[in-house]
């Protein structure tokens, strides 16, 4: 089962068209909490502030929450590390449908 944290994890390695580090990622929550606290100082939003200590480690743990549910679910896709960061790939059982796209991208 997923949470927010997971959500959020999977949105920004969504919205990353190369890829983006654990660390961006962790940067990126806590950035947003400080946004929220600067727009509303009195009353920051608690569902936001509640990530504004987020760790690294927090967000591997979420990746892999994320995997193991796509595993589960029969999904065709997994969140894999790359150079570049985290992205969403195709499993390589789909490679075949998935190479048929990209013919010019064939492995010689």
């Amino acid at each position: 089962m997923t949470n927010e944290l997971d959500t959020i994890v999977e949105a920004l390695i969504f919205a990353s068209p190369e890829g983006v580090s654990t660390k961006e990622i962790t940067r990126c929550i806590k950035a947003a909490a400080r946004t929220a606290k600067e727009a509303e100082p009195e009353n920051p939003p608690e569902n936001i502030m509640q990530y504004a200590g987020i760790t690294e480690e927090e967000v591997n743990a979420a990746v892999a929450r994320l995997n193991l549910a796509y595993i589960e679910h029969g999904r065709a896709f997994l969140l894999q590390e790359r150079p570049a960061g985290w992205r969403i790939m195709s499993r390589m059982e789909y490679g075949i449908w998935v190479r048929e796209m990209f013919p010019d991208k064939r492995p010689q």
